[in-house]
């Protein structure tokens, strides 16, 4: 009884999957979109490296390792005095690592900050790097009475050293961090490769569940890392540069799949035994020295007569250099500017006349996102959350108008990506504000907020490079054809996160491309100075809140009305 019994569960086993594979192709005949040419060509030469080849020859020259004893530790650095010139304090600092040791090496990253909790008052400074272990730090204070300034370490020149090792022996930054991830292509055989994303009925799905715990290896899904090139020498890879919009974009091939048996894009966090202990960065990274210095301010504060207003300024003024104190500081209530004067009040109402008329794009990543879903929510009214709608859409593209302004939010190419969707329709940045140029709209109604950064940190800097270039030239476009549009490009950011996926050195990095690639075109780009805003306000996540998101739209809108 036990053998016939056998015998007909393995008649209904092979049934089963008959049926099912039957079902299968038929989907997978009609739905597969996904194709990929095997290719083992560069699209992006990453060995050319103008912007981190600074870097890493001060990595081999100082013979920087990832060494925790020789690490500078913001736990003992010191600061050993300061002194005021106005209404500006500068303040010594001395580097000592983890053993009390006089750090004798630049290359590590301080920020400074003033705060008068009382006020809620907060000033960024600027920090200069002596190459010596020795740093000066100067912030700005425009306000009277009882202040407290921060001193806090924000990257160390060993991780960044690490980074850029992982980033050679991996061919992705990613691999250094805590938990190391990156962007993978999954892989699956057809004709399976439809069944679990497909429209088919229940009792289907369940019955490939049930295949795919018990009979694994024809139907076992492979992932590969992926990105805008193809990193190592050597290994054939599929080129989905086509899918992106003719923007490069690669995966790894499997050995026992083809390109055309990708189903979808998704993060992967890998295993800690993929990753050497040598190659992670050492923890912590952000902390801040352990004693603030307080301070009184009593110097006569004079602002000053502003001649330019902050909207009519030109857009060159908003490109100020790492190495000058910043143009504007949180007051409290309010993002006060020290180079211009600003018209608008800051209300929901001025906004709302401002922008009335106005069709408002808005194009990159989600801290681009964010601008959208604040005037979606705060002024036309419309309570949606636009990174969960539309589910069944890969690529998120749509308009809202209310109350005569239209907003719209375009969701960029490849590395930014929909996990669970199987990617199709993807458009780039670049063929989005070739459009709006195209399009009949007066050029005087546009306003496009633009920018990469978040989604390239883990990649080599030329394919940043790479990819703001070909930004510049779109923008050059819409500017040609549209040339009262407002454009605004929007900067890196400063991030204190307890994984450490940033690294303000490298910040730094991304900004000087970015500064570079818009060198023709700043007379009329305005620059939205996202690292003065988030650094004031010890932003400790990827996407700003609270009085940091405030000073967000307020600095736009400034230069905006």
């Amino acid at each position: 009884m036990f053998k016939r019994r056998q015998y007909i569960s393995g008649i209904s086993f092979v049934t089963i999957v008959c049926v099912v594979v039957i079902i299968s192709q038929l989907q997978y005949d009609l739905n597969k979109t996904v194709t990929g040419l095997e290719t083992t060509t560069l699209e992006v030469d990453t060995t050319l490296d103008r912007f981190g080849q600074g870097l890493r020859e001060t990595c081999v020259k100082q013979n920087v390792l990832n060494i925790r004893s020789t690490i500078t530790s913001a736990k003992y650095s010191m600061v050993q005095g300061f002194t005021w010139s106005g209404h500006v304090i500068s303040v010594d600092i001395r580097a000592l690592t983890a053993t009390k040791q006089s750090q004798t090496k630049g290359g590590d990253v301080f920020l400074v900050r003033a705060l008068q909790p009382e006020s809620g008052a907060r000033a960024l400074g600027v920090v200069v790097d002596h190459l010596n272990g020795s740093y000066t730090a100067k912030v700005d204070i425009r306000w009277r009475g009882p202040t407290t300034v921060y001193i806090s370490l924000v990257s160390a020149i060993e991780n960044v050293c690490t980074r850029l090792r992982a980033e050679t022996k991996y061919g992705q930054q990613g691999f250094a961090v805590k938990t190391s991830y990156a962007i993978v292509g999954l892989f699956h055989k057809a004709p399976m490769a439809e069944i679990r994303y497909g429209q088919q009925g229940f009792a289907v799905k369940m019955i490939y569940t049930i295949l795919r715990r018990f009979h694994k290896s024809p139907m076992a899904d492979v992932k590969t890392l992926c990105g805008p090139t193809n990193v190592k020498a050597g290994l054939t890879y599929c080129n989905f540069t086509e899918l992106n919009d003719n923007i490069p974009w690669f995966c790894e091939k499997p050995d026992t799949h083809n390109c055309t048996d990708l189903i979808k894009f998704r993060t992967y966090s890998m295993p800690d035994k993929m990753v050497a202990a040598k190659d992670k960065v050492v923890f912590p990274q952000n902390s801040a020295l352990p004693r603030p210095i307080q301070v009184n301010q009593d110097f006569p504060i004079r602002t000053g007569f502003k001649l330019v207003t902050c909207a009519s300024q030109f857009p060159l003024n908003t490109w100020t250099e790492q190495n000058t104190l910043p143009n504007a500081y949180w007051s409290g209530t309010t993002w006060t500017f020290l180079t211009c004067s600003v018209t608008i009040n800051h209300s929901l109402e001025s906004y709302n006349t401002c922008l009335k008329g106005r069709n408002m794009f808005f194009i990159g990543d989600s801290t681009v996102r964010q601008y959208a879903e604040y005037f979606l929510h705060h002024l036309l009214k419309i309570k949606i959350n636009i990174k969960a709608v539309p589910l069944n859409e890969y690529q998120f593209r749509r308009t809202f108008n209310n109350f005569g302004i239209n907003i719209t939010y375009l969701q960029p190419e490849m590395p930014f990506f929909s996990a669970g969707l199987s990617p199709k329709g993807i458009t780039s940045q670049m063929t989005e504000i070739e459009r709006i140029a195209d399009s009949d709209l007066v050029d005087s109604t546009i306003v496009l907020v633009t920018g990469y950064y978040a989604h390239y940190r883990m990649f080599p800097f030329p394919l940043y490079e790479d990819r703001v270039n070909r930004l510049a030239r779109a923008i050059r476009l819409l500017i040609d054809k549209k040339p009262r549009a407002r454009v605004f490009i929007k900067g890196p950011h400063f991030v204190r996160e307890k994984n450490n996926l940033y690294d303000s050195r490298m910040d730094q990095v991304y900004r000087n491309i970015l500064f570079q690639a818009f060198d023709g075109l700043k007379e009329q780009v305005f620059y939205l100075d996202a690292w003065i805003l988030s650094a004031t306000f010890d932003n400790d996540n990827t996407h700003v809140y609270g009085k940091c998101l405030e000073a967000k739209i307020q600095q736009f809108m400034s230069y905006l009305c």
